[in-house]
Protein backbone atom coordinates (compact mmCIF):
# COMPACT_ATOMS: atom_id res chain seq x y z
CA UNK A 1 0.00 0.00 0.00
CA UNK A 2 0.80 3.39 -0.74
CA UNK A 3 1.76 5.26 2.76
CA UNK A 4 0.25 8.31 1.54
CA UNK A 5 -3.02 5.89 1.01
CA UNK A 6 -2.18 4.42 4.67
CA UNK A 7 -2.03 8.05 6.68
CA UNK A 8 -5.06 8.60 5.18
CA UNK A 9 -6.73 5.15 6.13
CA UNK A 10 -5.75 6.13 9.85
CA UNK A 11 -6.67 9.74 9.55
CA UNK A 12 -9.99 8.52 8.53
CA UNK A 13 -10.51 5.82 11.27
CA UNK A 14 -9.66 8.61 13.93
CA UNK A 15 -12.01 11.14 12.85
CA UNK A 16 -14.63 7.98 12.78
CA UNK A 17 -13.68 7.11 16.27
CA UNK A 18 -14.12 11.19 17.64
CA UNK A 19 -17.16 11.09 15.57
CA UNK A 20 -18.67 7.85 17.43
CA UNK A 21 -17.38 10.15 20.60
CA UNK A 22 -18.73 13.16 19.98
CA UNK A 23 -22.37 11.60 19.37
CA UNK A 24 -22.64 9.64 22.50
CA UNK A 25 -21.53 13.06 24.50
CA UNK A 26 -24.72 14.74 22.53
CA UNK A 27 -27.18 11.93 23.35
CA UNK A 28 -25.70 12.10 26.71
CA UNK A 29 -26.47 15.68 26.75
CA UNK A 30 -30.05 15.72 25.13
CA UNK A 31 -30.71 13.04 27.68
CA UNK A 32 -30.32 15.05 30.61
CA UNK A 33 -31.74 18.17 29.42
CA UNK A 34 -35.17 16.94 27.97
CA UNK A 35 -36.48 16.69 32.06
CA UNK A 36 -35.17 20.04 32.50
CA UNK A 37 -36.96 21.57 29.95
CA UNK A 38 -40.02 19.67 30.54
CA UNK A 39 -39.97 20.64 34.04
CA UNK A 40 -39.08 24.93 32.90
CA UNK A 41 -41.89 24.40 29.92
CA UNK A 42 -44.52 22.46 31.65
CA UNK A 43 -44.47 18.87 30.40
CA UNK A 44 -44.71 19.22 26.99
CA UNK A 45 -42.59 18.06 24.51
CA UNK A 46 -39.72 20.57 24.20
CA UNK A 47 -40.02 22.74 20.79
CA UNK A 48 -36.57 24.32 20.92
CA UNK A 49 -34.26 20.84 20.73
CA UNK A 50 -33.01 19.91 17.78
CA UNK A 51 -31.77 16.12 17.41
CA UNK A 52 -30.47 15.44 13.53
CA UNK A 53 -31.20 11.73 13.53
CA UNK A 54 -29.25 9.82 11.45
CA UNK A 55 -30.43 9.33 8.08
CA UNK A 56 -31.01 5.59 7.14
CA UNK A 57 -29.25 4.40 3.57
CA UNK A 58 -31.33 4.52 0.72
CA UNK A 59 -32.71 1.25 -0.25
CA UNK A 60 -33.75 1.00 -4.37
CA UNK A 61 -37.63 0.42 -4.08
CA UNK A 62 -38.53 -2.14 -6.53
CA UNK A 63 -40.92 -1.47 -9.30
CA UNK A 64 -44.14 -3.33 -9.16
CA UNK A 65 -44.53 -6.03 -11.61
CA UNK A 66 -47.06 -5.64 -14.43
CA UNK A 67 -49.75 -8.13 -14.63
CA UNK A 68 -49.73 -10.84 -17.11
CA UNK A 69 -52.42 -11.10 -20.16
CA UNK A 70 -55.39 -12.38 -18.81
CA UNK A 71 -54.84 -11.99 -15.18
CA UNK A 72 -57.21 -9.29 -14.20
CA UNK A 73 -59.92 -11.08 -16.39
CA UNK A 74 -59.44 -14.14 -14.39
CA UNK A 75 -59.47 -12.03 -10.77
CA UNK A 76 -62.22 -10.20 -11.78
CA UNK A 77 -64.56 -13.09 -13.24
CA UNK A 78 -63.38 -15.22 -9.28
CA UNK A 79 -64.32 -12.23 -7.13
CA UNK A 80 -67.81 -11.90 -8.84
CA UNK A 81 -68.52 -15.98 -8.41
CA UNK A 82 -67.47 -15.25 -4.50
CA UNK A 83 -69.85 -12.76 -4.52
CA UNK A 84 -72.85 -14.22 -5.96
CA UNK A 85 -76.16 -12.61 -6.37
CA UNK A 86 -74.90 -9.65 -3.92
CA UNK A 87 -72.01 -8.47 -6.78
CA UNK A 88 -68.70 -6.50 -6.62
CA UNK A 89 -68.82 -2.59 -6.02
CA UNK A 90 -64.99 -1.39 -8.02
CA UNK A 91 -63.72 0.45 -5.21
CA UNK A 92 -63.43 -2.88 -3.19
CA UNK A 93 -62.57 -4.98 -6.22
CA UNK A 94 -59.70 -2.27 -6.53
CA UNK A 95 -59.04 -2.16 -3.10
CA UNK A 96 -58.74 -6.01 -2.77
CA UNK A 97 -56.69 -6.53 -6.16
CA UNK A 98 -54.73 -3.69 -6.04
CA UNK A 99 -55.41 -2.43 -9.63
CA UNK A 100 -56.16 1.52 -10.47
CA UNK A 101 -60.28 1.73 -10.32
CA UNK A 102 -59.62 3.31 -13.90
CA UNK A 103 -58.46 -0.02 -15.34
CA UNK A 104 -61.11 -1.87 -14.02
CA UNK A 105 -64.43 0.12 -15.22
CA UNK A 106 -62.48 -0.08 -18.49
CA UNK A 107 -62.77 -4.10 -17.93
CA UNK A 108 -66.38 -3.83 -17.50
CA UNK A 109 -66.62 -1.46 -20.16
CA UNK A 110 -65.51 -3.87 -22.18
CA UNK A 111 -66.79 -6.64 -20.32
CA UNK A 112 -70.34 -5.96 -21.85
CA UNK A 113 -70.08 -7.34 -25.27
CA UNK A 114 -67.34 -10.24 -24.51
CA UNK A 115 -68.89 -11.46 -20.82
CA UNK A 116 -72.51 -11.30 -21.70
CA UNK A 117 -73.40 -12.73 -17.85
CA UNK A 118 -71.48 -9.80 -16.07
CA UNK A 119 -74.23 -7.37 -15.50
CA UNK A 120 -74.08 -3.82 -13.79
CA UNK A 121 -76.98 -4.30 -11.29
CA UNK A 122 -76.22 -0.18 -9.68
CA UNK A 123 -73.49 2.20 -10.35
CA UNK A 124 -70.04 0.75 -9.83
CA UNK A 125 -71.56 -2.59 -8.87
CA UNK A 126 -71.53 -5.61 -11.12
CA UNK A 127 -72.88 -9.07 -10.48
CA UNK A 128 -72.42 -12.16 -12.37
CA UNK A 129 -75.33 -13.91 -13.94
CA UNK A 130 -75.19 -17.74 -13.61
CA UNK A 131 -75.84 -19.81 -16.42
CA UNK A 132 -78.88 -21.98 -15.35
CA UNK A 133 -80.93 -18.90 -14.31
CA UNK A 134 -83.83 -17.96 -17.10
CA UNK A 135 -82.74 -14.46 -16.61
CA UNK A 136 -79.21 -15.58 -17.92
CA UNK A 137 -80.03 -16.55 -21.39
CA UNK A 138 -78.12 -14.44 -23.55
CA UNK A 139 -80.20 -12.91 -26.65
CA UNK A 140 -79.47 -12.39 -29.93
CA UNK A 141 -77.75 -8.56 -30.78
CA UNK A 142 -80.79 -6.68 -32.53
CA UNK A 143 -80.64 -5.52 -36.19
CA UNK A 144 -78.14 -2.76 -37.46
CA UNK A 145 -79.74 0.25 -37.38
CA UNK A 146 -78.33 3.02 -40.76
CA UNK A 147 -78.05 3.74 -43.69
CA UNK A 148 -75.98 0.48 -44.72
CA UNK A 149 -78.07 -1.70 -43.05
CA UNK A 150 -81.27 -0.68 -44.61
CA UNK A 151 -79.55 -0.46 -47.67
CA UNK A 152 -78.63 -3.79 -47.50
CA UNK A 153 -82.39 -4.90 -46.31
CA UNK A 154 -83.75 -3.27 -49.14
CA UNK A 155 -81.54 -5.28 -52.04
CA UNK A 156 -81.78 -8.70 -49.91
CA UNK A 157 -85.13 -8.09 -50.41
CA UNK A 158 -84.92 -7.11 -53.78
CA UNK A 159 -82.43 -9.87 -55.05
CA UNK A 160 -85.03 -12.31 -54.79
CA UNK A 161 -87.43 -10.76 -57.08
CA UNK A 162 -85.45 -10.16 -59.37
CA UNK A 163 -84.88 -13.98 -60.12
CA UNK A 164 -88.42 -15.25 -60.48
Amino acid sequence: MNPSRLSLYKEALALEERKAALESELAAIVSRLIPIQSQLFGGGSPAQTTVIPKTPARTSVKAKARAGRGELKTAILQALEVAGDVGVKVADLSKELGVNTANIYAWFNVAKKRHPLVKKIGPAHYQLLAADKPSAKVTKPTRKKGRRAKRRRMVAAAAPADSK
